[in-house]
């Protein structure tokens, strides 16, 4: 897999160069520097303008550039390489509004706002027990009344994009596209919150409607709108964010390989190389299951959500606990906000909200539980899914939504009952194992209640989306291993460590965690990514220093 990034990503890594170049306007320095001044990363921003990315968010049949959901995560992630807080900025929250346009109904006005240029904020709560705005019907149009707490940029918002629940229909969504700038008096209300460390680029207010009446010419859409949003958003944003983590393992390796312990370098202690090759495995497992993700938007769209559920669901937790991880390796220096180490602080602190929260991966279990009673029907994802190297055309679908908004799931099954030849049978014994879990899993899964699932569900019935989303990335692994021509990735040492990692964290034994470390090590003086792509890097020859 190391054919180079798309053009568009790789013509932004261009743009920003190098981000450890203490000299670079637009490198992790000048970001860190910006943020002690509570003040928006100005040079990034001008790059991103540069680049068009508006039009990398809106797809081709509206006018944008949006044709690849896997080339636009590898654009956003050469964002958060810099910033997570401009990629939630300038990448997340234009996307959440643009994905709408997928599934849009003839006539909306979204696309050609967006089109312009106009910015548009969502209004939305992300779950299942409503969105927080009622619709009632009146006078041939619709009066909303309700809000959201927590909204981020809505202050600067040209039009608000809003979700609302039609009176006596808890379970249907109608969205609406409001213009505060010709809202009656006292009818929308945007309230700023207090300012808070992190993401200073992107405030958080509060929006309150009263009573706010729409017509017609408003309405944007329905479920089936949101669904489809839902679907690209989860699909793409959680995975771009392991480019932070990419620069946050970059940042740790250069830190410890520097600095001296027990008379050797820090990263020759066998707890420091443990601890970095399994966040290596991680990167790889977010990279690998968020890859897949993507595709399936394009490959097997109406299994798309399933696994766009299960990427929002599992990346974001790969990500900051390697993050976290790191953070215990730097000790003291994590706290520091100059030298080497000094920006790693701003990329974990910045994740946090770019990476939805706890309650949207609530959202995405609450998701994969209402569907996992059908999980003994389900089909696998067609194995051009995770032949990475071919090629997928057309534009991003408008994805299937189903009335009750439940989506199927995919099976695990497809690499889990193939034959094992000689060499590979600890893997092959792994996954037989697997596949008897998948069996009672089945079973158990079959005995749920079907249709919507709530959060007060017992919590015997979430560990079955924990063991579902196990196996679904333990398939996709295996999968991608037959499928790769990456000399690294076709070794099953990577197989070997990440299905490893998926057990509990055991220790993974000795030659595994040797093959991950001469990788690593190998990517990092080649300047490349450390992703399932290795992509090459921009690189100056300077460092934070």
């Amino acid at each position: 897999m190391t054919t180079g990034t798309p053009w568009g990503a790789q013509a932004l890594e261009t743009a920003f160069g190098d981000p450890l170049d203490a000299l670079n306007p637009t490198g992790l320095r000048a970001a860190l520097d910006a943020d002690e001044r509570a003040e928006p990363f100005s040079a990034g921003e001008r790059v991103l303008r540069s680049h068009g990315l508006a039009a990398e968010l809106l797809p081709t049949e509206h006018g944008g550039r949006l044709s690849r959901a896997d080339h636009l995560v590898e654009i956003l992630r050469t964002i958060h390489r810099r910033d997570p807080a401009l990629a939630l900025a300038r990448g997340a929250l234009p996307l959440t509004a643009a994905a709408h346009t997928l599934a849009a109904r003839p006539g909306s006005p979204l696309p050609a706002a967006l089109a312009v240029g106009r910015q548009v904020v969502v209004v939305h709560e992300d779950g299942f027990d409503g969105c927080g705005v009622v619709a009632v019907p009146r006078d041939g149009g619709w009066l909303l009344s309700g809000g959201q707490d927590a909204v981020r940029g809505a202050r600067h918002a040209d039009l608000l994009l809003v979700h609302a629940t039609p009176e006596h229909r808890p379970d249907e969504r109608i969205l609406f596209l409001v213009d505060p700038a010709t809202a009656p008096l006292g009818a929308l209300r945007v309230l700023p919150r207090p300012a808070g460390t992190g993401t200073r680029a992107v405030p958080v207010d509060a929006v309150e409607l009263h009573g706010l009446p729409v017509t017609a010419r408003e309405l944007v859409g329905d479920s089936g709108t949101a669904a489809a949003a839902r679907t690209l958003v989860r699909a793409v944003l959680p995975p771009a964010a392991t480019g932070a983590l990419d620069t946050g393992l970059r940042v740790a390796v250069a830190h410890l390989s520097d600095r001296t312990l027990y008379g050797g370098p820090a990263v020759d202690i066998p707890l420091v190389r443990t601890v970095l090759a399994g966040v290596f495995t991680d990167l790889l497992r977010a990279e690998t299951l968020g890859a897949a993700a993507a595709r399936c938007l394009h490959l097997a769209p109406g299994l798309a959500a399933g696994y766009a559920d299960a990427a929002a669901y599992v990346v974001p937790g790969l990500v900051t606990g390697a993050m976290d991880r790191l953070a215990e390796l730097l000790g003291a220096h994590f706290y520091l906000r100059e030298g080497p180490t000094g920006a790693f602080q701003k990329l974990l602190r910045d994740l946090l909200p770019a990476d939805g929260g706890q309650a949207g991966r609530t959202a995405c279990r609450l998701s994969l539980l209402a569907a996992l009673p059908a999980l003994g029907a389900a089909e696998p994802v067609p194995e051009g899914v995770f032949a990475f190297r071919e090629d997928v055309h057309g534009a991003v679908p408008a994805l299937p939504a189903s009335a009750r908004g439940v989506l199927p799931v995919p099976s695990p099954r497809a690499a889990l009952r193939e034959p094992w030849t000689d060499g590979h049978e600890d893997i092959g014994a792994a996954l037989s194992a697997d596949a008897a879990e998948l069996d009672d899993l089945i079973g158990a899964c079959a005995a749920l209640p079907a249709g919507r699932s709530s959060g007060d569900a017992p919590a015997r019935h979430h560990d079955l989306v924990d063991r579902y989303v196990r196996l679904l990335e333990r398939d996709c692994q295996v999968r991608v291993w037959r499928h790769t021509r990456d000399p690294f990735l076709a070794d099953p040492a990577w197989l070997r460590a990440a299905l490893h990692r998926g057990d509990g964290h055991t220790p993974m034994p000795a030659h595994v965690e040797q093959a991950l470390l001469r990788e690593l090590v190998g990517r990092r003086r080649a300047h490349r990514s450390f992703g399932i792509g290795a992509h090459r890097l921009p690189h100056a020859g300077g460092d934070l220093r």
